[in-house]
């Protein structure tokens, strides 16, 4: 039977790259919205805060449109049995016991805003999968990254 979404319950874990980077367009819209009030105001000291506000928008898009393009993987859901990860060029399901090993790795500083991402290598030695966040679920009190972890040292312990 092919794993589906349907063939098992809700996701235990589940991340998308929109909801992350979300605030990103949000601050710079509103960051604009004060720089345009400022220059169209009359006082005339409010116009370098109306620059620096559009400058400052625009850097924060620009942020935004590199995050976006530089995500390989846009979407990521996480079942008792299996996870599914879709973006660029991929839409795969993958069973734990695929899993060869799992990395926290800390965020390089262009990606500070999205804090630290994960790796997760796979026995079939193609580049590790990276996902941009470590979401944590409330129910289980657990993050990803650990989830991941001891669900890999269950599947290579029964494989073993």
């Amino acid at each position: 039977m092919p794993l589906t979404e349907s063939s098992s319950s809700r996701p235990l874990f589940g991340l998308s790259l929109w909801a992350v980077l979300i605030p990103l367009p949000v601050f710079a819209g509103m960051t604009m919205l004060l720089g345009v009030f400022a220059l169209i105001t009359p006082n005339l000291p409010m116009y370098p805060v109306g620059a620096f506000s559009i400058a400052l928008s625009l850097f924060f898009m620009i942020i935004f449109a590199k995050l976006l393009t530089a995500q390989e993987i846009r979407s990521a859901m996480f079942y008792d049995d299996f996870f599914r990860v879709t973006g660029k060029g991929i839409d795969r399901t993958i069973e734990y016991p695929e899993i060869k090993g799992v990395r926290l790795v800390s965020a390089p500083l262009s990606y500070v805003l999205l804090g630290p991402r994960l790796e997760i290598s796979l026995h079939s030695g193609e580049s590790p999968l990276e996902l941009h966040a470590n979401p944590k679920n409330r129910i289980l009190n657990l993050d990803l990254y650990s989830w991941l972890v001891k669900k890999a040292g269950e599947t290579q312990k029964d494989g073993s």
